[in-house]
């Protein structure tokens, strides 16, 4: 990496003053980044980072770690997620999108070493918005209650689940909702 430019000087009254305003960084897969200073915000930037000529991702830095919401693009300039950040290392709400910008799922993870943890509430939905599922994660595994839905909005199936493996009363239904079987889970 190395930094190709280091832009910002001001002028005023014949006097040169250098204030940082961005910096860009260029890489040579391609990729560059550039980071800017956020006016009367000491300690925060904002950042963007492009693949190809085009936006890959950007967001906040506050304090050198990101924070608050960072957006993510897919190689046709799709949003593909938002993760909204606090702490950096803490709790964080997660949202992926479908190719036509509907929003596929969301919910809350921790972030893991190079990846992120489901943990908390999710949702997934179908192409066309309608919710297709809901339920709990702890440590990336299924655990509480699970609902699954039909395009049409019908219950399709609940149930529980235990260590990511279905427990206890589980009941499907017909697409009109009307109940097509129930059965009992052990594990």
């Amino acid at each position: 990496m190395k930094i190709i430019e280091y832009l910002g000087r001001l002028m005023m009254t014949g006097l040169l003053l250098c204030i940082p305003i961005f910096i860009i960084y260029s890489f040579f897969d391609g990729t560059f980044s550039k980071k800017e200073k956020i006016k009367d915000q000491p300690g925060l930037e904002y950042f963007k980072q492009y693949h190809n000529n085009k936006l890959s991702e950007e967001g906040y830095y506050k304090n050198d770690e990101k924070d608050s919401i960072w957006k993510y693009y897919d190689d046709n300039g799709n949003l593909e997620k938002e993760v909204y950040y606090k702490d950096y290392m803490n709790k964080e709400l997660l949202k992926y999108y479908y190719e036509n910008g509907q929003l596929e799922s969301e919910g809350y993870s921790e972030y893991g070493y190079d990846y992120n943890i489901y943990k908390g509430p999710w949702k997934f939905y179908y192409e066309n918005g309608q919710l297709e599922q809901e339920g709990y994660y702890e440590n990336d595994k299924s655990e509480g209650p699970w609902k699954g839905y039909y395009e049409n909005g019908q219950l399709d199936f609940k149930g529980y689940y235990e260590n990511d493996k279905s427990e206890g009363l589980w009941k499907f239904y017909y697409e009109n909702g009307q109940l097509e079987q129930e059965g009992y889970y052990e594990n």
